[in-house]
């Protein structure tokens, strides 16, 4: 259900698996469409959410930019098939999207390659935690919190950035 806080400023949840249960997302209405405010995660059930959200909730005005506020799947989760499908830019910082690339080249098991798995020891992580970690990300995965693909390209935010929505200026922080 998206329900709108302030004109032009919309509320969403989509689901999450284990103790929180749900995540907050946002779809902020400009004058020539939609921007949406981190993703979800990137699996069947949400994507599927999605085009309910497409079809029922944007009136049929098409998304025009994507923001993901940072790089853990269930907010970039589904940023490549929002972007793909309205072929809008992903707006992202530098740091945090080529965190994401990273680890979506990786597998999403950062921790488990060697490079991972010698940074993490040299910081004093035993190696059968890093094992055990590796194990239940495996287990996350079926969830859908591995680190999904991720668009090519972005558009750089940076601190103190001021994007015009709607009529609003909204900061970047």
């Amino acid at each position: 259900t998206v329900r709108e806080l302030a004109d032009g400023v919309h509320w969403l949840t989509m689901p999450m698996p284990g103790g929180l249960s749900h995540i907050h997302l946002y779809l902020l209405r400009d004058t020539d469409g939609w921007w949406v405010i981190d993703t979800g995660l990137s699996n069947e059930e949400t994507g599927n959410l999605w085009d309910e959200i497409f079809t029922n909730a944007l009136g049929g005005v098409p998304v025009i930019g994507v923001i993901c506020t940072h790089m853990h799947p269930d907010h970039i989760g589904q940023a490549a098939m929002i972007t793909d499908r309205f072929r809008c830019p992903l707006y992202m910082t530098r740091a945090e999207y080529y965190q994401a690339r990273s680890f979506a080249n990786s597998g999403g098991g950062h921790y488990s390659t060697w490079l991972g798995q010698e940074f993490y020891e040299r910081a004093g992580m035993p190696r059968n935690y890093l094992d055990e970690l590796a194990k239940a990300f495996a287990q996350r995965t079926n969830d859908g919190m591995s680190m999904p693909s991720m668009p090519t390209g972005y558009e750089r935010l940076t601190h103190g950035q001021v994007l015009s929505i709607g009529g609003n200026d909204w900061q970047v922080v």
